[in-house]
């Protein structure tokens, strides 16, 4: 057999569709591939940091997985070994909660996809059986309402919008990279009737802002995530404060002259060397979500693990607080949980998942006079609701008299007519006669 061409060899990424999981396959595996020595460690760096993230730009990771796949091509069962030697390295550290059981999984997630794409039989099913349980994403909590309220006051404006998006909504870090001004829509009432615009529908502003129907009511807002990515294209919905915080940043955006149209970046950063305004993407939010955990005091000391998982903690505290008020399978859907096949070809939002969230929103909010207006607005809501009923029954209880009375006319009336005949009749009226003498 001749040796296999670099050319033939088809890289992991070049499988998978989201620039954002193209990079997370390339940092995952440089793991193995040094591991493996399929790549010199010299020439992929570690950025400083408890992430210790490496620069996915370099060569050395594209060069090492062609070695890695000619290197598994020619012996399979040497692959196969040193898949064993790195699970039996990494089950001492997760054992000792220094990596968790999904993190090796996911470093061995490009080298899997590498010998699927290349024909490269080797029994992984079997192979991902030794790796030990360990610590998971559980072991981890959530963002507490008091530490959120201490972060957001210090954070630029353009990184609140970014904080309340992933509370309101449960969204990733990671969906700030595809996410456009028109896939923020309102969410308003009408007539009585809650209405979820679909995108597009609504006429936008000069300021990016979609224009509310004449006597419409703003409740909350609504997102398609990772517009324009197939498959992983939801929709989902935001609370009202992280809306009209959205709003307040493209006012600043429009002040500033910047031109906002619809596929605009919802979330940018200035290159002030360049004057230059570019997409806010998931490392320069992380990285800023990182130094404003040191500067408001919740990050003290540098380690590899923390209680809080840097932006995922935002995830989970919407998760669990959703999950108090809002149906889970609705809750699921909201956050971009796929459970079947349905969710494919039906994005819309139901209703009644819509009037959960809005029911939810006084407890997702942050600020205390969202807080306190979600909560009057629910209450009024249940007041009318019941004042509604009690209406209902006086209703009821008024057609029933109307009913009463308009059977009394009838009796009255047929009375009448039969007096008037009686008193036509001559005996009746020598009777009257007799009876009226003195």
């Amino acid at each position: 057999m001749p040796d296999p061409k670099e050319d033939e060899v088809i890289l992991p990424w070049e499988a998978v569709k989201s620039p954002h999981t193209k990079e997370d396959y390339k940092r995952d595996a440089r793991w193995f591939l040094e591991f493996a020595g399929f790549a010199d460690p010299k020439k992929i760096h570690h950025k400083p940091g408890p992430d210790f993230a490496v620069k996915i730009t370099s060569k050395e990771v594209e060069e090492g997985m062609v070695r890695l796949v000619e290197a598994f091509r020619k012996d399979p069962a040497q692959a196969k070994r040193l898949v064993i030697r790195f699970i039996r390295e990494y089950n001492p550290l997760i054992l000792a909660k220094k990596i968790g059981t999904t993190e090796t999984r996911h470093r061995l997630r490009p080298i899997i996809l590498a010998c699927e794409m290349n024909e490269i039989l080797l029994p992984w099913k079997k192979l991902m059986r030794l790796i030990e349980s360990g610590r998971t994403t559980k072991d981890d909590r959530e963002y507490r309402l008091e530490e959120i309220r201490l972060m957001l006051p210090r954070a630029w404006i353009q990184l609140q919008v970014a904080i309340l998006f992933m509370c309101s909504a449960g969204v990733r870090v990671g969906a700030f990279a595809f996410l456009d001004v028109e896939d923020v829509r309102p969410v308003y009432r009408k007539a009585g009737e809650v209405v979820v615009p679909e995108p597009g529908e609504l006429k936008l502003g000069v300021n990016g802002l979609h224009v509310l129907p004449a006597g419409a009511e703003l409740l909350c807002g609504a997102m398609t995530v990772y517009s324009e990515e197939g498959g992983d294209e939801y929709d989902t919905l935001i609370m009202k404060e992280a809306y009209q915080k959205r709003a307040e940043y493209l006012e600043v955006r429009a002040r500033e002259g910047q031109k906002i149209t619809a596929d605009s970046p919802a979330v940018v950063t200035r290159r002030a060397w360049e004057d230059e305004w570019l997409r806010w993407k998931t490392r320069g939010i992380a990285n800023a979500i990182s130094d404003l955990l040191w500067s408001s005091g919740l990050r003290t000391e540098k380690k590899r693990r923390h209680e809080v998982h840097m932006a995922h903690g935002f995830r989970k505290f919407y998760d669990n607080v959703a999950k108090d008020y809002i149906a889970e399978e609705y809750v699921e859907k909201l956050i971009g949980h796929y459970t079947g096949t349905k969710e494919h070809y039906d994005r819309h939002l139901p209703k009644p998942a819509v009037e959960q969230y809005l029911r939810a929103m006084p407890f997702l909010s942050i600020g205390e006079a969202y807080r306190n207006e979600a909560a009057l607005t629910q209450r009024l809501e249940e007041v009318e609701a019941a004042n509604e009923g009690d209406l209902k029954d006086m209703k009821l209880e008024l057609l029933t008299l109307k009913d009463e009375k308009k059977g009394l006319e009838e009796r009255l009336e047929k009375h009448d007519r039969l007096l008037e005949v009686l008193l036509k009749h001559p005996g009746v009226a020598e009777l009257l006669k007799e009876h009226s003498a003195p």
